[in-house]
């Protein structure tokens, strides 16, 4: 009866454990679907707090998404050494649940970060490793536009060849129309009106407003923007500044809703090109001085955040000089206690060795004296023997030495007997 008692108590504990470890999971999983809206949304600090809570969770099957997404949110702050980090952890857990997808999803993000860094060849070493995937025809459609997508930008930035990044271009927007991924093919209709500016003013123009159209049905503010802005340059570059008032207004009403710092300078630039190109120069300067304000902001905050990497760099140095010590010390601390250790064998065995002798002296002394008392009593038999045997002898020799002299007497009296 007990055990009965104990086998539905484990399994009580078991199902407990259980359903409290799924509770966990669609906690972490709540979570996360709350930090991946957010940095769709540009919300980074938020989506930041999230996945840093994630992260601390340390849950398996959130790890490699979690380092994913914490590379691309410290790439757009420009905390370059931490995006490249977080994007190597997610590579060790992508390899750790072998998908191929997953993988090659990293390593165009790892391409594009050393693409913003102007480091090409690294770049295209990591499309490479893509490419090598492509050949297996294991790789879904949105992973292969997005190769397609930097594949296009290494063409155009590093070698200018604008015919195989328009084909790239062609090839992204097919697929994200295959997969309906607007938001891809807003980006890549923007990357294509780029290409055309030097080959098809009209194409362009029409691609740049095809992007706009898209990423403002989707309510990609961000990408809306950066496309407005990208028009508004081709438009002064084409000396159509009258077109651009209404784009720069737009541009600058996103910038305000949703706080785009970044943004803010290229939109004063661009208020203080147009109003200075109108003669309102008493507005293009206005914006002017908002826009060297900026950039002093922007320097300070830079000087700011190199300050405190320096700092971060020198407490770090200096953690690690203490860690270096106290490795030292532990290393010290280790081998004198391995000396001792060993010292302490040597003694314990030599003990041993000792006892042992000392045992095997015993035992053979034993052996010694117990072959010593088995000889001298058969010594003492044998003696015995031989002075019974010596005894009977005797007996014996002077029954024959009687027998005879009986004889020898007998015999004289019959000699006498005969004389008479």
């Amino acid at each position: 009866m007990n055990y009965k008692k104990l086998i539905i108590l484990l399994f009580i504990i078991s199902f407990s454990k259980l359903f409290c470890q799924n509770d966990i999971n669609f906690g972490i999983q709540e979570k996360f679907d709350k930090a991946v809206r957010f940095y769709e949304k540009n919300k980074l600090d938020s989506s930041l707090f999230y996945f840093k809570k994630i992260e601390k969770s340390n849950l398996p099957e959130f790890k490699g998404e979690t380092y994913y997404y914490l590379g691309h949110i410290y790439k757009i702050s420009q905390d370059f050494e931490l995006s490249l980090n977080y994007f190597k952890l997610a590579e060790k857990e992508y390899i750790k649940v072998n998908d191929i997808n997953l993988i090659a999803k990293n390593y165009i993000s790892i391409a594009e970060f050393y693409r913003a860094k102007y480091d090409f060849n690294l770049a295209e070493e990591y499309l490479n490793k893509v490419a090598n995937f492509l050949k297996t025809d294991s790789l879904s459609s949105r992973v292969k536009a997005y190769y397609w997508n930097r594949k296009a930008a290494i063409y155009t930035e590093k070698y200018h060849d604008t015919k195989n990044s328009i084909k790239c271009s062609e090839k992204v927007i097919a697929l994200a129309k295959e997969i309906n991924d607007s938001s891809l093919m807003a980006s890549s209709y923007n990357e294509i009106a780029f290409i055309y500016e030097n080959l098809d003013d009209k194409r362009a123009e029409g691609y740049y407003k095809k992007s706009i159209e898209i990423s403002d049905k989707l309510g990609d503010d961000l990408t809306q923007c950066h496309v407005l802005l990208n028009l508004v340059r081709y438009y002064y570059r084409n000396k159509k500044i009258s077109s651009a008032k209404n784009l720069i207004d737009k541009a600058d009403e996103l910038v305000k809703k949703n706080d785009f710092i970044k943004k803010k300078k290229e939109v004063c630039d661009k208020y203080y090109l147009y109003y200075a190109d109108a003669g309102d120069y008493k507005t293009a300067l206005e914006y002017h001085e908002e826009l060297l304000e900026l950039e002093k902001e922007d320097l300070i905050n830079k000087w700011n955040e190199e300050l405190v990497e320096t700092e971060r760099k020198y407490e770090l140095d200096s953690a690690n000089e203490s860690l270096k010590l106290q490795e030292l010390s532990i290393e010290k601390k280790n081998a004198e206690i391995l000396s001792s250790k060993r010292r302490l064998f040597y003694a314990i065995s030599f003990l041993i060795a000792l006892i042992a002798l000392a045992f095997v002296i015993i035992f053979f002394y034993s052996q010694v004296k117990y072959k010593n008392k088995k000889l001298k009593k058969l010594s003492e038999e044998n003696t015995f023997l031989v002075s019974e045997t010596n005894h009977r002898v005797n007996n014996n020799l002077q029954l024959i030495a009687y027998l005879i002299s009986d004889i020898i007497r007998k015999k004289k009296m019959k000699m006498k007997k005969l004389n008479l």
